[in-house]
């Protein structure tokens, strides 16, 4: 029994382009809401980290007056943080 009966074959003298198969994953991504609302959470994540990170240099150089070295101790609990996070989100979807 197969589990996806949409899934057509792929011919081997066509395989598909790259960019046409990468539109079939967002089509896909779009038509499923949990995977919709799960992309939207990682980009909103992705976006606080990226605005975010370039503040915890300010922090180290401009405020606390240390060389730029110092800003690896800042980032190792939010490292533990991510880590504990993963282990804490697997162990609970079981």
């Amino acid at each position: 029994m197969d589990s996806d009966p949409k899934k057509t074959a792929v011919n081997p003298a066509n395989p598909g382009t790259l960019l046409h198969e990468m539109a079939d994953g967002i089509r896909h991504v779009i038509a499923k809401k949990e995977l919709l609302l799960l992309s939207l959470c990682f980009m909103l994540v992705g976006l606080g980290v990226g605005l975010i990170s370039p503040l915890s240099v300010f922090l180290v150089t401009e405020r606390l007056g240390l060389p730029v070295q110092y800003l690896q101790w800042i980032t190792v609990p939010y490292g533990f943080g991510e880590i504990v996070g993963g282990m804490t989100g697997n162990s609970c979807s079981k």
